[in-house]
């Protein structure tokens, strides 16, 4: 008798980026000791976002490759919290409370998760941590989709990580690094030692930034994002 066996995983993450109705992705891959590739790109309808993951499993093996998808800003909130000294293991219920005041959404049925931020070197009397919180409405979005069209979430990140991922890439050894990105919104993030350290949203859009006919308005967008880099 013949046996039924699941086809092996291919290497690399797909990253999933939801913006409305249309869904942008990326399959990167990262052999051993080398810098990631991309290996390709689409774009596609998002509208029936559960018969186009299905599609996608079919013509990319989307079901055999780890998927991520991206919140989108407005779908999540993330804030800078002192941790309370209890064990490492009870921050996050002990932080949940601390959104209380600070989200719209119930949380005690948020996804929480915590990026503690590196102690500079002289070190610090209490932890720090960069606390981020999205309703369960949001995250269930993303994954039912996934879980019915058979291609699994493994991971749902912000912008926020996702550009750290990608700073700490080129991050100088020994030293902070900025990363400033500029699309349908912007955002500047910094990192040392792999890991953020803060991250600020600007006033400032791709759009403004091409303007082909208006040279003082799109000075003026670099200047702000200038002063907001040296702050």
């Amino acid at each position: 008798m013949l046996s039924r066996f699941q086809r092996p995983a291919l290497p690399g993450w797909v990253g999933c980026v939801p913006l409305g109705d249309s869904v942008r992705l990326a399959c990167v891959e990262r052999a051993e000791g080398q810098r990631p590739s991309v290996r390709w790109v689409a774009e596609d309808d998002w509208s029936q976002a559960g018969s186009t993951l299905r599609r996608l499993r079919g013509s990319r093996n989307l079901g055999r490759h780890q998927l991520v998808a991206l919140l989108q800003r407005g779908q999540y909130q993330m804030v800078p919290l002192d941790v309370f000294e209890v064990p490492r293991e009870e921050w996050k219920q002990a932080l949940r409370w601390q959104f209380k005041d600070l989200v719209s959404f119930a949380v005690d049925q948020a996804a929480i998760d915590l990026l503690e931020i590196p102690a500079p070197p002289a070190g610090s009397a209490r932890a720090r941590v960069l606390a981020v919180a999205a309703a369960q409405d949001e995250i269930e979005r993303l994954a039912e989709p996934a879980r019915d069209a058979r291609t699994p979430l493994k991971a749902i990140d912000i912008p926020e990580t996702a550009l750290r991922n990608i700073s700490s890439l080129v991050e100088p050894a020994e030293r902070a690094q900025a990363l400033l990105y500029v699309g349908p919104y912007s955002l500047l993030v910094i990192t040392a030692g792999g890991e953020l350290v803060q991250a600020r949203a600007l006033d400032l859009t791709a759009a403004q930034v091409a303007l082909p006919d208006d040279d003082a308005s799109r000075q003026a967008c670099f200047d702000r994002a200038g002063l907001e880099l040296q702050r």
